[in-house]
């Protein structure tokens, strides 16, 4: 699994990677957690997509919440999990979709509750394609996140929100049915 902290907090982001890891090893659940220090790095990140965003709603000069709007846009399979000090935020956060709203100080006793309920929604979401790209790599994709396919030779690249993948051309019978940019 893979998840994102997105907080302008250096030594908050210390402390909550310390919870998720401390969950993933509790529950053995592999997390990988990547650090975006402000809005900006996450917006730009092109790299493999991630299950969940932990975001701040308070960025500095930034709003999480606005935010998180982008995100909801431009990755639609990704949860938000808000993380702030600010009870007076969880109204506000209700214009955007995301999975849990936790006051930080609460965050290591309702860990269990966030990843319970990120896992169970991607269960609900479950339908997911699994891909061997060029390299040995397994990429695993929800279909809402595929933008399109594109044949070059042997190789066909799967373009999507989170970056472009390239795999060998075994996609014959799944690429009929889906259109194609050649």
């Amino acid at each position: 699994m893979r998840v994102g902290i997105c907080d302008d907090d250096s030594k908050w982001y210390q402390c909550a990677k310390e919870i998720i890891e401390g969950y993933g090893k509790k529950t053995d659940t592999k997390i990988e957690i990547l650090y975006f220090p402000q809005g900006e790095s996450l917006e730009t990140y092109e790299g493999d997509p991630m299950e969940a965003i932990f975001m701040d709603v308070d960025l500095g000069e930034e709003s999480g919440i606005a935010l998180a709007g982008k995100i909801n846009k431009k990755w639609k399979s990704c949860q938000i999990i808000y993380l702030t000090n600010y009870l007076s935020y969880a109204t506000e956060t209700y214009h955007t979709a995301h999975t849990f709203f936790v006051l930080k100080e609460q965050f290591q006793d309702r860990i269990g509750e966030v990843f319970g309920k990120i896992l169970h929604t991607i269960e609900q979401k479950s339908e997911n394609l699994v891909f061997s790209a060029i390299g040995g790599k397994e990429v695993v994709l929800a279909p809402e996140d595929i933008l399109y396919f594109e044949r070059k030779g042997r190789e066909t690249g799967i373009h999507t929100c989170w970056g472009v993948y390239a795999v060998w051309d075994k996609l014959q019978t799944l690429m009929e049915r889906l259109p194609i940019l050649d």
